[in-house]
């Protein structure tokens, strides 16, 4: 399973972990042949996807251009917001296919 978080950023699923990617494309610095083609980089490796959220709010603050705490702060609550549609989408979905009480799956 591989689901769109955001931007350039996915969840992956293999059945043990959660594994947070991000996408982008090969630069300059990479194989002449391959300057411009996709790339998936792992972020990493995560037992919920609770997991993942809090690691790409990390990265993204890390990221931030800000140039003062209130800026900082404004960047934190976008991210937060989006995590938030984002973890109530999967609950939806998840709520959607878990079988119903005495129901056989």
């Amino acid at each position: 399973m591989r689901i769109h978080i955001e931007g350039d950023y996915w969840i992956s699923y293999d059945g043990m972990n959660h594994t947070l990617e991000q996408e982008g494309t090969v630069g300059k610095g990479g194989k002449s042949e391959n300057v411009g083609a996709k790339k998936v980089t792992s972020l990493g490796y995560f037992s919920s996807i609770g997991g993942c959220m809090k690691e790409m709010l990390k990265v993204e603050i890390m990221n931030s251009t800000a140039a003062n705490l209130r800026e900082l702060m404004v960047d934190v609550a976008r991210i937060e917001s989006k995590i938030e549609l984002v973890m109530e989408h999967v609950k939806f979905q998840i709520k959607k296919i878990e079988p119903v009480k005495g129901e056989v799956a």
